[in-house]
């Protein structure tokens, strides 16, 4: 959920964008991936790796595919602890972490949902150092950046990222993880987590439609309803779902509508096109000032997005937020890399996330935290936080896409989009 942020970014780490069928290993143990039948040989020089300072920012085309190539990656070192009780309590844990002095941390920008804040804490309560390695990097760069350092260690090599589900999946399969089971595990739903504990979703969204009152008499509340001349001119896309991870699961979500699964991605490409050639669907960007000039009054987005633009409102323009029955789930995953250099820090990190503490603080920025609904009905969450949420009565059951749907659906839109909406 980090797309819509634009931050000066710098280019690294450029190589053949070959994605490779990765294998599922095993948890435990050494891991080393299987190298297709022909490697391909990239050499990493020290002189790159040693330009990706700590507080460099990254550059970057946006892309949904990781764009590494899948390497002869070294054998990763045996992986830790599998959770607390094996470690020997948290002050075992915290031992060991200040035994080990530092963690590295990476694609985590102190903007977004509240890491400042999260950061800081941790810094605060532990007494460990934190190298904020390029903060503003994406998912794909991350993974980048992991395979990068398992082949040439450096002080860059990352301890625990936080990824997108697609790209968390591209990267478990790679062997790039190792497993970890936090003491709240059991309060992470199984759909948003590795049944092994390689990795889980610390915090999550939904796709919500967004609607601006003024401009609009009667709010739709599904995607077939959309396709109506009372919507003339007022729909608009977050952006290009070749591009934008937010767009894409737009379409996922009316595709899900439509045809009660994600197999059929190219459905929901046709609606969307149907509703550009019906007037509905603008040409534009439905961005945060189209939204509020009412020149894009509905905008499907992110519910993080569309409680902060609730919030700074406040009611002028009246703006309402809609949970349709058919809507899938961006979730943001934690891991620890299967090379950490600090692994007990990196296991406290994770500890960290999932504290009441964390958790409360994610949702103060809108963000579902993972333990969502134990923290609703034990009452860590307030009715008056509980309310700013869309339908909470729904978002136990809001779709998480499979691996299969994340990785098919993407190539299909790439070809469908372009087809239909730039050759037409």
């Amino acid at each position: 959920m980090k797309n819509l942020n634009h931050s000066s970014r710098r280019a690294f780490l450029r190589h053949s964008a070959i994605i490779g069928a990765g294998l599922i290993t095993s948890a435990c143990g050494q891991r080393r991936p299987i190298a297709p039948a022909v490697q391909p040989t990239i050499v990493i020089s020290a002189d790159v790796l040693a330009s990706m300072a700590p507080t460099a920012t990254v550059v970057t085309t946006p892309t949904l595919q990781p764009t590494s190539a899948t390497l002869n990656l070294p054998y990763a070192p045996s992986p830790g602890p599998l959770n607390l009780e094996i470690i020997g309590g948290m002050n075992e844990l915290i031992a060991k972490a200040k035994a080990e002095g530092s963690l590295n941390i990476v694609g985590m920008p102190r903007e977004l949902f509240g890491y400042n804040e999260i950061i800081d804490l941790f810094v605060a309560k532990y007494d460990l150092e934190i190298r904020e390695i390029l903060p503003n990097a994406s998912s794909s760069e991350v993974v980048e950046l992991m395979q990068a350092t398992a082949l040439q260690p450096s002080e860059q090599l990352p301890d625990v990222v936080d990824l997108t589900h697609f790209h968390a999946l591209y990267a478990r399969d790679r062997g790039l993880f190792q497993p970890y089971q936090v003491q709240k595990w059991f309060e992470i739903p199984d759909r948003m987590k590795d049944a092994n504990g390689l990795w889980y979703c610390g915090y999550y969204g939904v796709i919500v439609i967004l609607v601006n009152r003024d401009f609009v008499r009667v709010a739709p509340t599904s995607w077939a309803m959309l396709n109506n001349a009372d919507f003339m001119g007022l729909l608009a896309m977050p952006g290009d779902p070749r591009t934008s991870h937010q767009a894409l699961h737009v379409v996922y979500a009316a595709t899900l509508e439509r045809t009660g699964n994600l197999s059929n991605i190219n459905d929901g490409v046709q609606y969307f096109a149907q509703l550009r050639n019906g007037g509905v669907l603008v040409d534009r960007i439905g961005t945060k000032s189209l939204f509020l000039l009412g020149e894009a009054a509905i905008v499907p987005m992110w519910s993080h997005l569309a409680m902060q633009i609730i919030g700074e409102t406040a009611g002028a323009p009246v703006v309402e937020m809609i949970l349709p029955d058919a809507s899938v789930v961006g979730l943001n995953a934690l891991a620890i890399n299967a090379y950490a250099r600090h692994p007990f820090a990196a296991r406290l990190w994770q500890e960290h996330m999932f504290s009441d503490e964390v958790q409360l603080i994610l949702s103060r920025v809108h963000a579902i935290p993972a333990r969502f609904e134990e923290m609703q009905r034990t009452n860590i969450l307030d009715e008056e936080q509980v309310s700013r949420y869309p339908d909470v009565s729904k978002l136990p059951f809001v779709t998480v896409p499979n691996q299969s749907e994340l990785t098919q659906s993407r190539q299909v839109i790439l070809e469908a989009w372009q087809r239909i909406f730039e050759v037409e």
